[in-house]
């Protein structure tokens, strides 16, 4: 039971009752449902004939969904959450893009497309960094348009992320080692 409570503390800190979460089953009990099934045996057998309708993707992004879970989730889901989200606890995955450098050190540019708008902020691996997001000095989160965003980086070192700004503010990261979540109490 450690590891579901553990889970459910990480949605409850993350989230705010208005928010909606993509899980498989209702197991983040307080907060509202991104799509309306559970995604047990019998939906999926019914998603995969086409007798409900595959609109995951579509329903995170009318809900704005900050957090998702890929546990039982169909390819079509799995696939749009693996790259709008990052993991930052086991199962808990949060609004997000990996920028991978392309060589050791920067500078270095990217472009993000962003299937989800909300309060993004850029996390570095190590140390600190100087960038610009379309155009504009980053100096702390903002709020970014679904869409494409250009992303320059001109100092810093390490691994970079733009990650939905709630999950870094609350202590979250994309960097962090991914233990089985528990709920912190012995």
């Amino acid at each position: 039971m450690d590891e579901k409570i553990g889970m459910i503390s990480n949605v409850l800190r993350l989230t705010h009752k208005s928010d909606f979460v993509l899980d498989a089953k209702g197991e983040a009990v307080f907060r509202r449902r991104a799509f309306y099934y559970a995604l047990e045996k019998l939906t999926i057998q019914r998603l995969e004939r086409g007798l409900i309708k595959d609109d995951i993707p579509e329903r995170l992004i009318a809900t704005r969904a900050p957090i998702a879970m890929t546990h039982r989730t169909p390819p079509r889901a799995r696939n749009f959450i693996e790259h709008n989200y990052l993991a930052v606890a086991w199962r808990v995955r949060v609004l997000g893009k990996m920028l991978e450098p392309a060589k050791e050190n920067f500078p270095a540019t990217y472009d993000v497309d962003l299937a989800i708008p909300t309060r993004y902020t850029l996390v570095f691996e190590q140390g600190n960094f100087a960038a610009l997001i379309d155009g504009t000095s980053f100096d702390g989160p903002r709020f970014l348009q679904s869409g494409h965003h250009r992303v320059q980086i001109s100092a810093g070192a390490g691994r970079c992320a733009l990650i939905w700004a709630t999950a870094s503010e609350k202590g979250f990261s994309p960097f962090s080692s991914l233990a089985i979540d528990t709920s912190g109490e012995d």
